[in-house]
Parts: C-alpha cells; sequence; structure tokens
C-alpha cells in the first residue's frame, strides 16, 4: 500500500541494508515501477530513456540480475474483483472511489511494470547489458477455483507477456509461481500470520482467550511456506539458464495445505502456556492436506534442486520471535505480566538464541550492551562498563539527581569540570565521573588518600603487601572505587577505558543510563566533559526544573515592536506540561527576518555539528557519517512524494528539524516513555557507528513525529501551525520548543497542539490603561518552577531555547531568593 506508514517500514529494511552490507551505496526508490513516466533530466547524470515509452530506463542501474517480485498477493491491494464493501477497499489506491473500486491498481503495478522490465532490455545495446530477470508469478494459476481469480488473470498476463518478449526478441526470463501463503520476519498487516500474531500477543496481554471462530470461506487451506525458503528458491532461478535461452516458469510450493484456525491454535496455546512453569512444550500444526507433486513442482525440485527445509513449527516459532522484538524491541510490561521476549519465546520451542554478529538469523539491528536498559538479548555484547553496575547503583541509592560526566577514552590526568557535592536541601544531588582505572588521574588520586583514611575502608598492609607493593596498590584500586570525592566528583574508575572507544561504549552512559542508576534517582542530567562551564548544584536543579511547566490559563499577553509601539494578544489555555528529556537547540548562524532559527539542510546541519563536537567540518567526511546523512537526506524524496498517492491520505511529511546540542542532557529517570525515547535514540545511534549523536536524534525524533500525528489524526502538512504563520507568537509562549510524544496521556483534548488558539487584539479594543502599562514579558509566568507534579500529565520531549532559557533563569533565581528571604 502506497502510505506515508508503509513507505517509512521500507526505508527501516534499507537503513539495514545500508548498514549492514560493506560496499551498500544506496537503495533506489521509487514509488512503483513501470508508474514512473517522468525521468529527471539532470544535465550532470543524463539518464537512459526507454525509446517507446520515454519512461526510466532500469539498465540506468547497470544490473546484473533483475528480481522483479510484483505484487503477487491480494492482501497488497483490496480493491481488487471490484468489491463493494468498504472496508475491503483500499482507500490509499488513487483509483478507488466512493462506489467504486476498480482493478486498476493491480493492473498496472503487475503488466505495465513487466513492460518497464523488458522494455528497458529490449533497448539495450548488447548482450552484455541484458540483465538476468526473475519475475514473481502465482502458483494458484493451476488452481481451477473462483478464488483470486483477479490476481490469476494477472498472472497468466505477466507469464504471457514474459513468452512474447522471449519469442520475438529473444529476451530469456525466469517466473517463479509463488505459493499462496509466504510467512516470516519482516511481514507486515493485513496478512494472515502477522494478524494471527497481533491476535495472540493482545490475547496473553489481556488474559482473554476468547477463541476465535473462522468462517469457512475464510479457512480454507493455504500452501504456507517460509520466507527463507523462498528466497532460496528465488536465487537458485538467479542461477539458471536455459541451453535454448527459453523462458521458463518454476514453482515453488511445497504442496502442503494448513488452515489459518490450525495456525491461530498453535500461536495462542504457545502463548498460553505458564511461563512460570519453565514448560518448553509448543502445539505443532498439522499439515491438513498433502497434494501430489505436480509436473512441474517435479520439475523445480529436479532442475533447481529446492524443497522447502522449514517445517511449519519452526517458522511460526522464528516468525513469532522476530515480531516480538520488532513490535517490543526494548521490552514490554503489562498488568497481566510480563510479554516474552523474542529469545524466551525462542527458547520455549527449543530454538536456538540468535548470535549479535548472525544477522541472517536475528534478522535485526545492532545488539545492545547487556548493561544497557534496551538490552533484551540473551547473547547481548559485553561493555567496559559491565563490571561498574553493581558499584554505581549501590552509590546512587538516597539520591534524587545524579549529575554525571565522563572522560575516558585517553590517560586523563585531570577533569576539565569541577562541581559542588551537596548533600543538604530538599534534593540530594549526586556527583559522579567516570574516568580509566589506569589513568594518572585515578592513580594520583589513590596515592594522596592518607593511612588512615586507608584504614578507615579497611585497607591494611599486610606482609604479603610488604613484599610485593603492586598487590597492595591493586587492593587500594578496587576498595577505594567509588569513594573518593575529587573537584565535587565522586570517581567511579572502569577497566580498560584509556584506549580509543567504540560509539557502543562512548555513548552508553550519555544516551542509555537507566540499568546503572537506583530506583531513588528521579532525574540524571548528563554534562559533557569539555561544557565551558562548570555546573553547580543551583544550575542543577534549575535544569531539572525545567522537565515541568505547570498549566496556564486563557490569558492576554502583550509584545512591543520595533517601532515602540504595544500589541496586545490572546492565548489560549495550555496544559500541564512535563519532559521526558531536555536539551538545547543546535546554535548556527541562519536567521529569519524575525532573528528565529532558519531552517537549514541535513548537510548544512551535520557541519554545525561536527563544530560542536571539536571536528574539522573542512576535514574528510567519515565513510558511516556520509552513509547515514545521505541516507536521512534520500528518506524525504521517497517518503513525501505524491506519484499516485490517495488524495484521501493525510499529507504527513519527513522532514528533519529537530537539531539539537547534547553538550548538556536531562532525563527523567521514572517514566517508562522516557526509557523507551531513550533506547530508540540509542539503538538509532550506534546502528550508523559515528560520533554525531544529535543527526540520529533528529531522525527519531521525526518518525516519532510522523507516528504520533498518524496516531492522533492531526492536521497534516497543509495546515500551518501558528507559530508559523504568527512568528511573533515565538515571543508569548514557549509552546513551540514542546514536542509531543505518542503516550496515552497526551491523546486527550489535543494536548500535543502547540498552542491551539491564537489572536491578534485590534488596536482600537485596547484599553487606555492598556496603553500606557508596560508591556509584560509573557515568558516569565511560562516557566516558574510547579508546585505540584501529577502523574497523568502530557508528556514532552523540550528543546528550550538560549532564550528562554536566560529568562526561565531569571524567574529561577528571584522564586529561589524569596524563598532564601522567607528562611
Amino acid at each position: 500500500p502506497n502510505t506515508v506508514e508503509h513507505r517509512i517500514e521500507i526505508q527501516k529494511r534499507i537503513q539495514l541494508l545500508t548498514t549492514t552490507i560493506p560496499k551498500f551505496i544506496q537503495a533506489v526508490s521509487l514509488p512503483l515501477v513501470g508508474l514512473d513516466p517522468r525521468p529527471s533530466k539532470s544535465k550532470k547524470d543524463p539518464i537512459k530513456i526507454i525509446s517507446k515509452t520515454g519512461e526510466k530506463n532500469l539498465l540506468n542501474m547497470r544490473p546484473t540480475h533483475i528480481v522483479h517480485l510484483a505484487s503477487f498477493s491480494t492482501s497488497e491491494h483490496k480493491d481488487f474483483g471490484g468489491v463493494k464493501d468498504e472496508e475491503l477497499r483500499n482507500l490509499q489506491s488513487p483509483y478507488v472511489r466512493p462506489g467504486q473500486a476498480p482493478d486498476m491498481f493491480s493492473i498496472r503495478s503487475s503488466h505495465v511494470a513487466m513492460e518497464q522490465v523488458f522494455a528497458s532490455i529490449l533497448d539495450a545495446e548488447s548482450d552484455k547489458e541484458k540483465p538476468h530477470v526473475v519475475y514473481a508469478s502465482t502458483a494458484e494459476i493451476k488452481d481451477g477455483n473462483n478464488q483470486n481469480l483477479n490476481l490469476r488473470r494477472n498472472k497468466v498476463v505477466d507469464e504471457i507477456l514474459a513468452d512474447a518478449y522471449n519469442t520475438l526478441h529473444g529476451i530469456f526470463s525466469v517466473g517463479v509461481r509463488l505459493p499462496n501463503a509466504i510467512y516470516g520476519p519482516w511481514g507486515r498487516k493485513n496478512t494472515p500470520v502477522h494478524d494471527l500474531i497481533d491476535v495472540a500477543i493482545e490475547q496473553y496481554q489481556t488474559q482473554n482467550y476468547t477463541k476465535i471462530h473462522f468462517e469457512s470461506a475464510q479457512d480454507h487451506a493455504r500452501d504456507f511456506v517460509y520466507v527463507d525458503d523462498i528466497i532460496d528458491g528465488i536465487i537458485a532461478a538467479m542461477q539458471y539458464r536455459e541451453i535454448e535461452n527459453k523462458s521458463t516458469v518454476f514453482d515453488l510450493s511445497s504442496n502442503r495445505e494448513t488452515k489459518l484456525s490450525e495456525i491461530y491454535n498453535t500461536l495462542s496455546l504457545s502463548f498460553r502456556t505458564d511461563f512460570q512453569t519453565g514448560s518448553k512444550e509448543v502445539v505443532r500444526s498439522q499439515d491438513a492436506n498433502t497434494k501430489k507433486d505436480s509436473p512441474l513442482s517435479l520439475l523445480t525440485r529436479e532442475t533447481l534442486q529446492w524443497t522447502p527445509q522449514t517445517p511449519l513449527s519452526t517458522g511460526l516459532t522464528k516468525t513469532v520471535a522476530w515480531y516480538l522484538d520488532h513490535a517490543f524491541p526494548y521490552g514490554e510490561s503489562n498488568e497481566a505480566g510480563r510479554l516474552f521476549t523474542g529469545d524466551e519465546y525462542r527458547k520455549r520451542a527449543g530454538l536456538d538464541t540468535c548470535a549479535p554478529n548472525n544477522i541472517l538469523c536475528h534478522l535485526g539491528r545492532k545488539f545492545m550492551p547487556c548493561v544497557s536498559e534496551c538490552a533484551i538479548k540473551e547473547q547481548c555484547v559485553s561493555s567496559l562498563f559491565d563490571e561498574a553496575v553493581d558499584l554505581v547503583k549501590e552509590a546512587t541509592e538516597g539520591c534524587d539527581i545524579v549529575l554525571y560526566t565522563q572522560s575516558i577514552g585517553y590517560d586523563v590526568q585531570d577533569l576539565k569540570l569541577h562541581s559542588v557535592y551537596k548533600e543538604e536541601g530538599e534534593s540530594y544531588i549526586c556527583n559522579f565521573a567516570f574516568v580509566p582505572e589506569n589513568s594518572r588521574l585515578v592513580r594520583a588520586a589513590v596515592d594522596k588518600v592518607p593511612e588512615n583514611g586507608l584504614k578507615s575502608f579497611g585497607i591494611i598492609p599486610t606482609k604479603e603487601d610488604l613484599n610485593d607493593p603492586a598487590l597492595f596498590e591493586k587492593r587500594k584500586i578496587e576498595k577505594l572505587n567509588g569513594r573518593l570525592l575529587y573537584k565535587g566528583w565522586i570517581l567511579i574508575w572502569l577497566k580498560d577505558a584509556e584506549s580509543t572507544l567504540s560509539t557502543i561504549d562512548r555513548s552508553l552512559m550519555k544516551m542509555s543510563p537507566g540499568k546503572f542508576f537506583h530506583p531513588d534517582v528521579k532525574h540524571a542530567v548528563y554534562v559533557d566533559e569539555n561544557f565551558p562551564i562548570s555546573p553547580n548544584p543551583e544550575d542543577v536543579l534549575f535544569l531539572v526544573g525545567q522537565t515541568h511547566r505547570s498549566a496556564l490559563p486563557d490569558r492576554n499577553a502583550y509584545l512591543k515592536l520595533e517601532s515602540g509601539k504595544k500589541k496586545k494578544y490572546r492565548l489560549a489555555a495550555e496544559p500541564e506540561r512535563r519532559a521526558v528529556i531536555v536539551l538545547s537547540p543546535l546554535k548556527h548562524k541562519k536567521v529569519t527576518e524575525t532573528g528565529q532559527p532558519a531552517k537549514i539542510s541535513v548537510l548544512e546541519a551535520t557541519k554545525y555539528m561536527q563544530v560542536e563536537v571539536g571536528d574539522d567540518p573542512e576535514a574528510k567526511e567519515l565513510s558511516s557519517l556520509k552513509k547515514q546523512r545521505e541516507f536521512y537526506e534520500r528518506v524525504p524524496t521517497f517518503v513525501n512524494r505524491h506519484d499516485f498517492r490517495s488524495g484521501s491520505e493525510p499529507w504527513y511529511t519527513y522532514e528533519l528539524k529537530n537539531w539539537v546540542r547534547t553538550r548538556w542532557i536531562v532525563h527523567d529517570m521514572s517514566l517508562e516513555e522516557g526509557r523507551q525515547l531513550r533506547c530508540d535514540w540509542y539503538q538509532e545511534h550506534i546502528q550508523w557507528d559515528n560520533n554525531l549523536d544529535q543527526l540520529s536524534f533528529a531522525h527519531v525524533m521525526t518518525l516519532r513525529e510522523i507516528k504520533r500525528k498518524i496516531a492522533f489524526e492531526e492536521p497534516d502538512a497543509h495546515i500551518i501551525p501558528e507559530h508559523v504563520t504568527h512568528p511573533e507568537l515565538v515571543h508569548l509562549s514557549d509552546a513551540h520548543e514542546w514536542y509531543a510524544l505518542d503516550s496515552e496521556k497526551n491523546r486527550v483534548d489535543d494536548k500535543n497542539l502547540p498552542i491551539q488558539k491564537f489572536a491578534v487584539i485590534a488596536d482600537h479594543m485596547m484599553d487606555k490603561d492598556e496603553h500606557d502599562k508596560e508591556p509584560e514579558d509573557a515568558l516569565v509566568h511560562n516557566v516558574k518552577l510547579a508546585k505540584t507534579k501529577k502523574l497523568d500529565v502530557p508528556l514532552f520531549v523540550r528543546v528550550v531555547s538560549e532564550r528562554v532559557m536566560m529568562k526561565a533563569r531569571q524567574a529561577w533565581a528571584n522564586e529561589h531568593g524569596e524563598k532564601a528571604d522567607k528562611k
């Protein structure tokens, strides 16, 4: 289906290929082959055009093989067969109209696409340019029933086209007839197995095991073949060449059919088995019917040496395991009980779990460190922080707020930042610095501990120590870790942390610290070691205060214009807000006429980020960074295109705009939504393996925004936000700096919108007193510290601007001073 949601899902697959295959440059993304008649006419990159149709010639990509999978399933196009039921129509099809559902979508994506493939080859200047073609047909051609009649007719025409181009022009091709129920990882909605897995998981989460009753028309037997087996067959077909250059067709059916009701029973019972008993019994589905092999099936097995290798029970287990890890990549909890992870489900069925580097097994993204709050894999990866988890968790017990930094990856001699360790006040702030164990800093700090200090920690020299002083030094290192205060920081030293770090280790504490801190910790404030200002307790309390803002009533606001004239505005009430993370925006020089930051390209943003982290923006770009940047630059050209998109679909666009600095970060450690966001960010960052975590954050926020807009059915890109049409609004409210999350708390009363109502009051409606009154700074009362914190408030990500930060800090200081005077 040609929707924004499905286009983004395709980008996830392309990203996996881009970050996994070393020499993978880019994916060529067209809306649909055969439906792209307007090739670009770039002078720098002239392309071949099919002489007869004017379409883009696919040989521009210089392929050795073309595997044209087309649309072999009726679930791809619900407008097949002229159905009149609204629920069965593919409303994303540009051909569907009220009362009308023609077959054109499936016909064009099949026949026209086949024509473009063969017409491209027909224009080849030599046989060397002609690629090997494999195209998908359907095994239902051989059936005589009336099910999927439209699909069978389309594929008959495809095979006739292939035979005609072979007979008339000598173009060789191999057709593979695919079964009617391919299943496995990366399946999508509206396919039978995917939907049944959804039902089984929902029943487990709600503990409501109401049996589904299948109508006889729904429960007809299907030929379920695991996707890996189909791929093996396609690869075999890619290597086949007929001696006489005659086009050939093969059948990749298993000839074993199973009813949907049996699949459902297997899935449902596998979840209902009591997890606590450790039972590994999973009910296997039995094949309902075994058909006799047809002559074409026998030819396929003999010629391609192909037969399905994956039993149905094994394929279903692998599919469910992948689905669990894909739907709940960082684990999931519910009131009924903890949901299985993919690895736990595999083990229950007697299958081995996947190793981190075995992508053909887990079919997903890079594994997390075992000590990450996001890790769910049994074979998770090790980290240099592994031995520090218990120590840090014990040290942070009783802390309300943790301020932390890290100086690792080199031999640290001194800390650039200093702080004040404060054990009094309403909030207990604990400061920690992570440093290498073998650094000069640690050795110097340990050596300065006096003898009576060592005795207080139970470190007393023994006879063995006198004979071997190195043993005494080793004991001091072990016993004093997490107990020495240096420049206001409790030092936590890590083994093997003085050498160059991997992205996984370098970013773990910064982006995903949840597993290290004690549950007492409500907020964690990360500060980069090179931050120019050393934070004091007042700075920390202020930053934590910015994670929450109380509700605002309907109000008047005044703004003094450049002419000196005062303008009156009416602002609507705004709900109470809570931020799961607070950051600052990326600094750059481009501004609008009103002085606000202007839009910048991905390349420009990347350059500013490099300056931010101390890299040379003019130096040669790292290959990993170039891949990531170019991937993000290509996503809008694919996701935002209007080509053959339904006019009834909202126009949600992919636009990177959440450019942030990450030299300081405030994490809310008490909210599950905060953990999920941190995990999304950390996973995206380690997948690309470079040091610009700001770039990964922008992508994660953009995907989350699109997902939220779809879920909330928000206005699309045709509706321009108030703070864009009225730039003066950014001086009156900071609502545009709060980015709503897709959470249940945000689904009431459109609380995700920046400003719901906004009005400019005419001059003649201003009272005389209002003209004489000095303009009020509307942002000051917006950012005062909240008196109470409710749990059921809308959740946001906050990117607070420098202007708002300065005003908020002044307001905080005033309030803090008033309290001090009273005391």
